[in-house]
């Protein structure tokens, strides 16, 4: 009975990938907890072949049915050159707050332009700076002044959110802004050589978690079941608003990628799995450049939800992909990533 359960509940998860959560929100929660459902077939498997075998095939079959999504969340043998390339960064900052006691916003902005230095991109994305009108600092003018004041960036506008930094002329900018949060993309079209190519710094709905209902997760007990409901409760609804929300922003960055005269690169931080409606919509006929060239889990979020990896590096066909890398680096919620792209 309860292989039976895990076998349903696996398949339920590939299915929703096509299914907007618009129309059926809850299928969001299979996306993220695809890894468990993965892991629980497992378990069966190998408990079936010890006692059982036959009974093993129901589960080894589901598995292998999604043998696709696993491909999405781990890799084996890295793809490596050292051929000149396009080397790509995408980083959700945090408004440079940083995680680490002890060390306030202007220590940790100096710890990331440190590292941006360091890897000496060729193209940034970044996620959440502050705002431009913030009274601590203008981001855009002290986040990469340091490592290369040079760097062409896109204008900031009025909204807090992302920006995109490039080592070549950018010809052209825009944005796309949704409605009734500060989640939004910004694009630059950008001048490599003869080529052009359009790059989109994406930071897609969030669940926008207080501490508070962090730690309510994180905390349960048997001792205190009402305050357990009322924290997951919080906690369940606004993840639903995100599911629906994340929908309409997936659709016109999809949208916006199929418009495009130019071959895009899409980086950022969609806050949403690879077994996802999200993911599947704005990847479309794109490359991903950990399954292209990474290794190991690429995991690229060490808080509680949502986990796994939810910050991606896209791209047209007609780039290959190598050297995707999550550099464990905890200045932000977040793992910077990168990969260099060569036009084949």
């Amino acid at each position: 009975m309860l292989n039976a359960v895990a076998i349903a509940a696996l398949l339920i998860t590939y299915a929703s990938v096509y299914i907007s959560p618009a129309r059926f929100w809850f299928l969001g929660f299979f996306g993220l907890a695809y890894p468990f459902l993965l892991a629980v077939n497992v378990l069966f498997i190998i408990y079936w072949l010890f006692n059982r075998w036959k009974f093993a095939f129901a589960s080894l079959m589901v598995v292998l049915i999604g043998y696709n999504h696993l491909h999405n969340y781990f890799q084996i043998g890295k793809k490596e050159t050292g051929k000149e390339g396009i080397v790509i960064c995408s980083y959700n900052v945090k408004h440079f707050n940083g995680i680490t006691k002890g060390i306030d916003w202007r220590e940790n902005t100096d710890r990331i332009q440190n590292y941006l230095r360091n890897k000496n991109a060729d193209i940034i994305c970044m996620q959440e700076l502050s705002s431009p009108m913030s009274k601590k600092f203008n981001p855009f003018v002290t986040a990469l002044s340091e490592p290369d004041p040079n760097m062409n960036s896109t204008n900031p506008g009025q909204h807090t959110g992302p920006a995109i930094f490039s080592r070549h002329p950018i010809i052209q900018q825009g944005e796309i802004v949704f409605e009734n949060t500060e989640n939004m993309i910004v694009f630059a079209d950008i001048k490599i050589k003869q080529d052009t190519i359009r790059v989109y710094s994406c930071h897609l709905q969030s669940y926008q978690f207080t501490k508070d209902e962090i730690n309510s997760i994180e905390t349960l007990s048997m001792e205190d079941q009402e305050k357990n409901l009322r924290g997951i409760r919080a906690v369940g609804h606004k993840m639903k608003q995100a599911f629906i929300k994340r929908t309409t922003h997936a659709r016109k960055l999809s949208e916006s990628i199929k418009k495009s005269p130019y071959p895009v690169i899409v980086c950022g931080d969609f806050n949403d799995s690879p077994t996802s409606y999200t993911y599947r919509t704005v990847r479309g006929d794109l490359k991903d450049g950990f399954v292209e060239s990474g290794a190991g889990i690429g995991n690229s979020y060490h808080g509680t939800l949502p986990s796994f990896r939810i910050d991606y590096i896209l791209y047209s066909p007609r780039f290959t992909g190598y050297n995707f890398t999550v550099d464990k680096v905890e200045y932000s919620d977040h793992y910077p990533v990168s990969c260099k792209l060569i036009k084949e």
